[in-house]
């Protein structure tokens, strides 16, 4: 947080280095419950090590390295919530039983949440805030979409408030207006008081009234939260009186919605994370009716309906909101940004909720995401490409920066990508078959067990790719660029490799045929595991 300010001041952003936090390990650990148990004493510090030691192994497990992400005790946030709510008897390791990684983070924050709410709030003025629980929760969420809208990790008071329904019989505006006195600067104050109890605190420097999430994990989980909400919303039905369904979100308020919340920048992969665990474990939304609406608001999207649409239309209204609630993100936020941007972010929904389907027996025939558009025989689909180019408008790497993570088990046969960036990617499982991949850039991308038989791969650049296990079968990789790729067990039988570069390329019990084309591949002294039948091939070709 002390480093975004930095940036915005007169101080040169450029002359400093990225840093991470690292895990806690052992000795760390250790300090902490010294100090721990210099506040509580030795008792309280015992009965938290027997309750850490009490919880699934990858909460705490003294045994393992602390670079391990499981361990979530290596996280200072994490020991400390879990620190906190033990000693005030809010949590118990029986209720940490069955989860495992994200879904144990969950779990905690969640109930550090109802934690807060219910032992935090003496604090406070209870007559100003009232008992609403749930509404006050769904407070947080919309704090949480300021914060994150905001671009910066912080949001004024102002803002929240904007952000708000209107309509003052709703119960967030009411619990909002109750903290409410007749001067606006004790309201904003009683607000801080509030937001300060959930992990926030006054922005460093700030005399506007605005507010910042101590851990950006933290206002991560609570948009996630407020995204699974809404996703639940889109996916209800009810039965009319005439006994159909009917969508509990009508049509026009699901176009808005979705701007709104998603018309900002693109969702970062935690929050995906944290979303997608939720989903998992809930019931209450309806996979096959979220995919139909969303899929049918891309294909609009695609078709730019949304943004040709006649003033004021959904993307310059978002844009114009922006504007009124967040006036730093003016020159960052324009009509464009948020169109794409919104679009980019129900694309990330569309390929995860494609790729939960593909594990489920009775969702794998019912969801099919066609992110290029449905394929056609002998005819490339091109909604993908106009896509990327669309997202290059506003930034070179707005589409390969955020987007390319989610494409796994993706499908996309007979898709046009021709000279598409798609390096880093996560295209593992992913139906690429009949595909144009010509001159595209796939380096360092995971393309295992990928299906790209029958592609066109010519003059692509596929170094440091893992192609393992993929099928390659009739594909054209002529002149294409596979120095330091992994291609074990990958079936390359009829594939053409006319003048590949196979510089340092691993190549065990790969499948090959005489149909197979190495004619004039190059760094063919450098193949890493060759299998012993392909180097006698190779000889006799004259190539070795």
């Amino acid at each position: 947080m002390a480093l975004q300010g930095l940036e915005r001041s007169a101080f040169r952003s450029d002359c400093l280095e990225r840093v991470e936090l690292i895990k806690m390990n052992n000795n760390h650990q250790d300090a902490w419950l010294q100090k721990w148990q210099a506040k509580f004493k030795y008792p309280e510090r015992q009965k938290f090590e027997k309750f850490l030691k009490a919880c699934p192994l990858d909460i705490y497990d003294r045994s393992k390295p602390r670079a391990n992400d499981q361990n979530l005790v290596g996280e200072p946030l994490m020991l400390y919530l879990l620190a906190r709510m033990h000693r005030d008897g809010a949590i118990q390791a029986t209720e940490l039983t069955n989860t495992v990684g994200l879904q144990a983070k969950i779990k905690i924050y969640d109930r550090a949440v109802d934690w807060v709410l219910n032992r935090q709030r003496d604090k406070l003025n209870q007559q100003a805030i009232g008992s609403a629980e749930p509404e006050l929760r769904q407070l947080l969420g919309e704090v949480a979409v300021c914060v994150m809208q905001s671009g910066n990790e912080m949001t004024k008071v102002r803002t929240i408030e904007l952000r708000l329904p209107k309509d003052p019989q709703h119960t967030i505006r009411k619990i909002y207006d109750r903290m409410s006195t007749t001067q606006q600067d004790e309201k904003e104050r009683t607000m801080n008081t509030f937001l300060t109890a959930f992990y926030l605190q006054p922005a460093a420097g700030d005399t506007e009234g605005s507010v910042e999430f101590t851990h950006k994990s933290f206002g991560e989980f609570l948009f996630a939260e407020r995204l699974k909400e809404a996703i639940t919303d889109w996916s209800s039905v009810f039965t009319n009186r005439r006994g159909q369904q009917e969508d509990e979100i009508k049509q026009e308020d699901l176009e808005w919605q979705i701007y709104d919340l998603l018309g900002y920048g693109c969702l970062t992969t935690e929050i995906v994370s944290y979303l997608w665990t939720m989903l998992e474990n809930s019931d209450d939304w309806q996979p096959i009716r979220l995919f139909d609406r969303l899929n049918g608001w891309w294909e609009s999207w695609c078709d730019g309906e949304f943004i040709d649409a006649s003033p004021e239309n959904l993307p310059q209204k978002k844009m114009r909101l922006l504007r009124e609630q967040m006036p730093d993100r003016t020159e960052i936020l324009g009509l464009r940004q948020v169109d794409i941007y919104t679009g980019l972010n129900i694309l990330i929904l569309l390929l995860n909720l494609n790729y939960y389907a593909q594990t489920r027996d009775d969702l794998k025939n019912k969801i099919v995401f066609y992110p290029s558009g449905r394929s056609q025989r002998d005819k490339y689909t091109d909604h993908l490409l106009k896509v990327i180019h669309y997202g290059e408008s506003i930034g070179l790497t707005t589409f390969n920066q955020d987007i390319v993570f989610h494409f796994s088990g993706a499908n996309l046969s007979n898709a046009n990508l021709r000279g598409a960036d798609l390096s880093d990617a996560d295209l593992s499982g992913a139906n690429l078959s009949n595909a144009n991949l010509s001159d595209a850039n796939l380096s360092n991308a995971d393309l295992r067990g990928a299906d790209l038989s029958g592609a066109n791969l010519s003059d692509a650049n596929l170094s440091i790719a893992e192609v393992n296990d993929a099928d390659l079968r009739g594909a054209y990789l002529n002149n294409a660029n596979l120095s330091n790729a992994n291609l074990s067990n990958a079936n390359l039988r009829d594939a053409d490799l006319r003048v590949a570069t196979l510089r340092s390329t691993i190549l065990e019990q790969i499948k090959w045929d005489l149909l197979t084309n190495w004619q004039n591949v190059q760094g063919v002294e450098t193949i890493i595991d060759m299998p012993k039948d392909l180097n006698q091939h190779l000889k006799d070709l004259g190539l070795l």
